[in-house]
């Protein structure tokens, strides 16, 4: 299994591996996510790498770091099969509401506790 690293390195565009690249050192920078998020192309993760790219974005927004209203419908998640507390506790505004769950079997407390804006997802 490729690691999220080789992913960004072999498969993305050069702006495009800058922000997953700064996403995941939280060097954010919210001008680079404006500038580079149109560019960024497809972002097929597995399971483990949505799940730590979601846990990297949720720091970034208590940290202040970055707006808390992204824009994620450019991950593709069509490969994902288990959501298993992904965003529990969570403040959830990010907006996801084009994702493709349709191969997810294990949404089990995917949403517990979590409080989740009207039409994010």
């Amino acid at each position: 299994m490729k690691t999220l690293q080789n992913y960004i390195n072999e498969s993305l565009v050069d702006d495009a591996k800058e922000l997953f690249i700064k996403v995941i050192s939280e060097e954010w920078d919210e001008n680079l996510y404006k500038k580079l998020s149109k560019k960024a192309g497809v972002f097929k993760p597995n399971n483990q790498q949505l799940f730590s790219f979601m846990k990297g974005l949720f720091n970034l927004v208590e940290k202040r770091k970055v707006d808390p209203f992204l824009n994620l419908n450019w991950i593709d998640t069509s490969n994902i099969t288990s959501m298993y507390m992904m965003f529990k506790g969570k403040h959830v505004r990010f907006n996801m509401t084009k994702w493709n769950t349709s191969n997810v079997t294990n949404f089990t407390e995917c949403f517990a506790d979590a409080f989740v804006l009207r039409n994010t997802i």
